[in-house]
């Protein structure tokens, strides 16, 4: 199973920009134009890392003070909720919270939210056979 995650930033209700991800990718925002999503926007960190994909899964890096909103099985969950449930850890660098294939949500700054979509993909075999196509899931 493949997986990738799908970003999408808006503004408002205004896109600002759309990416997506396979791992391994680590995912930087900031006003730093070292950051894979450099804006010059208002409460916007310097740099700051916010997405670590791997083969198995990926990370979420979030500051305390970072608006955190994800979306589970159980209900939505908020910074507060994430960190007071145990669902992240506390790391040197701020908070760790494992997304895995299913997993949505945004982080928002100010009106700039960068919503986000873990989705796991299907892979399939295609054998050419005589001219004829064979699909196996």
């Amino acid at each position: 199973m493949q997986i990738e995650l799908e970003l999408g930033v808006t503004r408002g209700a205004e896109w600002v920009a759309r990416a997506v991800f396979r791992p391994p990718a680590l995912v930087s925002i900031g006003t730093n134009s070292m950051a894979v999503l450099a804006l010059n926007e208002p409460g916007f960190p310097r740099y700051h890392e916010l997405f670590r994909l791997h083969l198995d899964g990926g990370l979420l890096l979030f500051d305390p003070d970072m608006i955190v909103e994800l979306k589970l099985k159980e209900g939505p969950q908020t910074t507060d909720t994430i960190i007071e449930g145990g669902l992240a850890v506390s790391s040197d660098s701020g908070w760790r919270l494992p997304i895995a294939a299913g997993s949505k949500g945004a982080v928002r700054f100010g009106d700039l939210a960068i919503c986000f979509r873990h989705v796991a993909l299907q892979m399939c075999v295609v054998l050419v056979l005589a001219g004829a196509f064979y699909f196996f899931p």
